[in-house]
C-alpha cells in the first residue's frame, strides 16, 4: 500500500477542519479549546483510504497567524497540500503566507478546495475561482484543480476525493531504504501504557522492538509497540503517520521538535550553512546577524544569519546564509526550512540546509562561496567529496563525514572507494571507519611543509632538517588543525610517507629523525671542515660539550658544526652533559662486549670497563649509562652490567 501525507492549508475560519470530518468522518479538534471556541489551534490528524488504495494522512493546521509555528510543526513532510479558500472571502493574508511557505518547502501537489460553496451561488464562485487562478499564477498551484466543496450539503466531496486520489498518484513516495527519522510532534502518556509519541516518519522504517535515540537530547529507548491510523503493526514504513509506544524514557524528558532515529544515525548541530530565499514583498531589510526564528521540521529555534557574502538582504532575494542557533537541533543537508523574523513575527523565507556540518565561516571568502555552490549544485559523489574537503584539517571518519548527509554506511564506503580511485580523496587510515583527506589539502599540506623545510635549511644550513614532530607542530599551525596530535599522529604519519615516496621530502639525520625537502644537502666550507675534524678529536672519547665548546673562537661556529655532526650521527650524545664520536664509540662497545663475553660471569664491572677502554671512570660510567638507556646492557649486582642485545 501506498502511503501519503496530505496537507491542509488556509486562512482561519476558511472551513479546513468541516473539510477533513466531511472526508473522513474524524473531528481532528481534540482540544476542549478548539471545540469550545471553534477555532483550531494545534495540529490534528485524520486519515482516508483513496479509491486506488493510496492511504491518506491528513494533518489539520491551524490558519489563525497567531498559530503558525504550530502550523509549521505540521506542515513539513506532507506530500500533497489542500489549500482551503472560502468561497465567500476569497484569498486572505493567511491564505497567502501559507501558500509561501508551502512553495519554500517546495511542495509540488496540491488541489484548492473552495468551500462554503453553499453560502453563494455559482456564478460567484465562478468569479472567485477566477480571481483564485490569478492569484495562484506562478505558484506550484498555478494549474491545480478548483473543486468547490460544501461540507454542509456534501458538494464536491466526491470530486475532491477523485482529485485526492490523482495527486497521490503522482506524489513521489519518501524513501523507505534510508536511515528512519521521525520529528515529534507530539508526546504524551497514556494510561496503562506510557510515553506515547506521534509524527511523520519522513524516511526509513521502525519496528517494533527496534532501540532508538532522541536527538538532539541523546536519550535512548525501546520501541514497544507502534500504532498508525488506529491499528497496531510491526513496522512502519517512509510516509506514514504513526504513534509509538517508547520503553526506558519519560514523557517530561522529551517533546515537539526532537527526532527518533536509529542510535548513531542523526547529525545534531547549532551551525547551519543554508540557502535562502526571502519572500517577494518582505518589506523589512535585513542585516548581518539579524536574529530569526528557525523552523525545521516539527523544530522552531532561536538563533542569528549571518550573510556571508552581502551587507543586507531584502524581498525577493537569493544567497547564502549561515546560520547559528541557540540550541542543536537533529538535521541533514538537503532538508528544508523556514525562516520567521524574531519580532515582529511574520515569515519571511526559508530554503535549503546546503551543509549540515559545517564549521564557522569568516565572511566575503570566496572559497566559500565555491564550496557552498558545489555543494547545492552536486549529487552525492560532490556532496561527500565537498564534505572531506571542508573537514579534512579536522581528520574526521568517514562515517563523521556522511552523517550529516544522510547516507548509509554501504553508500558512504562505495562513494569514498570510487573518490579514491579518481584521486579526489586519499585514505590516510585502514580502520574499520577510515579518515580520508582530500587531495587539495594533501597538495597544501605537501606545499606548506616544503615551504617550512625550505625556510630551516636557509637558516641552518648545516642541520640535515627538521625535526619530525617540530615540522608536524607547525605544520598544523599553519594549516589550522585544531586536534591534539597525538591524535592524528597514525594520520600524519601515513601522509609523511606518502610525501617520502613521491620525493617531495627524505628522511634525513641520525635515525631518520629529520624531514629534508627534495635536492637539498649540507654544504659546509673549509673553515667548518676544519672545525669538523677536530671536533672528532676532541670527542674521540667521551667529553662534555659545554667544556669543549668553550675553547672554540666564535667566529667558528663550532656549537653549530657540533649540532650538524650530531644530526648526520657522527657524534652521539651519550646523555645531555656527555657526547662522543659514534665511529669511537662503536669499537668502545664492541671491545666491552668481547671483555664480557670473555669473563667467568659474562658481565663487566665498571672498573674493568676503564681498564679495557683506557680511559678514565666517569667517562667509562657515561658510556655503560648509555648502554643501560637503550637496553643494551642491564645492571647486575654492583655495577657490573651483562649484555642483553
Amino acid at each position: 500500500m501506498k502511503h501519503i501525507i496530505v496537507g491542509t492549508a488556509g486562512h482561519i475560519d476558511h472551513g479546513k477542519t468541516s473539510l477533513i470530518k466531511a472526508l473522513t468522518g474524524t473531528n481532528t479538534d481534540r482540544l476542549a479549546e478548539e471545540q469550545r471556541r471553534g477555532i483550531t489551534i494545534d495540529i490534528g490528524f485524520a486519515y482516508i483510504d483513496l479509491p486506488s488504495g493510496t492511504r491518506a494522512g491528513i494533518v489539520d493546521v491551524p490558519g489563525h497567524e497567531r498559530f503558525i509555528r504550530n502550523m509549521l510543526a505540521g506542515i513539513s513532510g506532507v506530500d500533497v497540500v489542500i489549500l482551503v479558500v472560502a468561497a465567500d472571502e476569497g484569498i486572505m493574508p493567511q491564505t497567502r503566507e501559507h501558500l509561501d511557505i508551502l512553495s519554500l518547502l517546495e511542495v509540488k501537489n496540491g488541489i484548492v478546495a473552495l468551500t462554503k460553496a453553499d453560502m453563494v451561488d455559482d456564478a460567484w464562485i465562478e468569479l472567485v475561482s477566477e480571481e483564485l487562478r490569478a492569484g495562484l499564477a506562478g505558484t506550484f498551484l498555478a494549474e491545480a484543480p478548483i473543486v468547490p466543496f460544501s461540507s454542509v450539503t456534501g458538494r464536491g466531496r466526491e470530486e475532491l476525493i477523485r482529485m485526492l486520489d490523482l495527486a497521490a498518484q503522482e506524489a513521489v513516495e519518501k524513501k523507505a531504504d534510508m536511515m528512519p527519522r521521525l520529528p515529534i510532534d507530539r508526546a504524551f502518556v497514556l494510561s496503562g501504557i506510557g510515553t506515547v509519541v506521534t509524527g511523520t516518519l519522513v524516511e526509513g522504517r521502525i519496528s517494533v522492538g527496534d532501540m532508538v535515540e532522541i536527538y538532539p537530547k541523546g536519550l535512548t529507548a525501546k520501541v514497544r509497540s507502534i500504532e498508525s491510523h488506529g491499528s497496531g503493526c510491526e513496522t512502519i514504513g517512509a510516509g506514514q503517520r504513526t504513534a509509538i509506544n517508547l520503553t526506558g524514557v519519560r514523557k517530561e524528558d522529551i517533546g515537539r521538535g526532537d527526532v527518533i532515529a536509529l542510535p548513531g544515525t542523526m547529525h545534531t548541530t547549532n551551525i547551519l550553512d543554508c540557502k535562502l530565499r526571502l519572500i517577494d514583498g518582505v518589506e523589512r531589510t535585513f542585516g548581518n546577524r539579524a536574529r530569526i526564528r528557525f523552523h525545521h521540521g516539527t523544530n522552531e529555534v532561536i538563533g542569528r544569519m549571518v550573510l556571508l557574502n552581502e551587507e543586507k538582504a531584502s524581498g525577493g532575494d537569493e544567497l547564502f546564509v549561515q546560520v547559528l542557533l541557540e540550541r542543536e537541533i537533529a538535521v541533514r543537508t538537503g532538508d528544508r526550512y523556514i525562516l520567521r523574523s524574531y519580532s515582529p513575527v511574520s515569515t519571511i523565507g526559508g530554503g535549503t540546509v546546503v551543509d549540515a556540518g559545517p564549521a564557522r565561516h569568516k565572511r566575503f571568502k570566496e572559497d566559500v562561496m565555491e564550496g557552498l555552490s558545489k555543494i547545492e549544485s552536486g549529487e552525492a559523489f560532490q556532496l561527500v567529496e565537498q564534505s572531506v574537503l571542508s573537514h579534512s584539517a579536522d581528520f574526521y571518519t568517514l562515517s563523521k563525514l556522511v552523517l550529516p548527509l544522510g547516507f548509509s554506511p554501504e553508500e558512504a564506503t562505495a562513494i569514498a572507494a570510487e573518490l579514491v580511485s579518481e584521486g579526489a580523496i586519499i585514505s590516510v587510515s585502514e580502520d574499520r571507519d577510515p579518515v580520508y583527506i582530500h587531495r587539495d589539502f594533501y597538495d597544501s599540506l605537501a606545499d606548506t611543509a616544503i615551504a617550512l623545510l625550505s625556510a630551516h635549511h636557509d637558516k641552518h644550513p648545516l642541520e640535515p632538517g627538521m625535526n619530525k614532530e617540530e615540522l608536524r607542530v607547525r605544520l598544523a599551525h599553519k594549516l589550522k588543525i585544531e586536534r591534539a596530535l597525538g591524535e592524528i599522529r597514525p594520520y600524519f604519519k601515513v601522509i609523511e610517507d606518502r610525501l617520502t615516496k613521491e620525493g617531495a621530502v627524505y628522511e634525513a639525520g641520525s635515525g631518520g629523525s629529520t624531514f629534508a625537502a627534495r635536492g637539498f644537502s649540507v654544504k659546509v666550507n673549509n673553515t667548518q671542515q676544519q672545525v669538523a675534524a677536530r671536533l672528532m678529536r676532541d670527542f674521540a672519547v667521551p667529553a662534555t660539550p659545554f667544556e669543549v665548546l668553550k675553547d672554540y673562537e666564535k667566529s667558528e661556529k663550532a656549537d653549530v658544526v657540533f649540532k650538524m655532526l650530531v644530526s648526520a650521527g657522527k657524534i652521539t650524545k651519550l646523555s645531555p652533559e656527555t657526547a662522543q664520536d659514534a665511529e669511537k664509540l662503536a669499537h668502545m662497545v664492541k671491545a666491552l662486549r668481547e671483555a664480557a663475553a670473555a669473563s667467568p660471569d659474562r658481565n663487566i664491572a665498571l672498573g674493568a670497563a676503564r681498564d679495557v677502554l683506557g680511559i678514565s671512570r666517569k667517562q667509562a660510567l657515561a658510556i655503560l649509562e648509555y648502554l643501560d638507556k637503550n637496553k643494551i646492557t642491564k645492571k647486575k649486582i654492583g655495577d657490573a652490567r651483562i649484555f642483553i642485545k
